[in-house]
């Protein structure tokens, strides 16, 4: 289904952080990244990309897979 209320979306500064443009003007962030079959698409809004870009850091951390914007892989022993 189609959302009407979305003019545009474009890429970020951060891997699978995008923007979602609305037609009244407003905007927020989105992510959306598929690893190894598995889709962290989920329809959360966020406020800015940073926000978002640490949301997807913790998704992957959970599905054992390494960080890739902000947060920092945890140095092995």
């Amino acid at each position: 289904m189609k959302n009407y209320n979305v003019r545009s979306t474009e890429s970020t500064e951060f891997d699978g952080v995008r923007k979602r443009n609305l037609y009244n003007g407003e905007h927020h962030y989105y992510i959306s990244k598929t690893v190894d079959g598995l889709s962290s698409s989920v329809h959360e809004k966020y406020d800015s990309p940073r926000e978002a870009a640490i949301m997807l850091d913790k998704w992957l951390l959970n599905h054992g897979k390494e960080p890739i914007n902000v947060l920092k892989p945890l140095r092995k022993r």
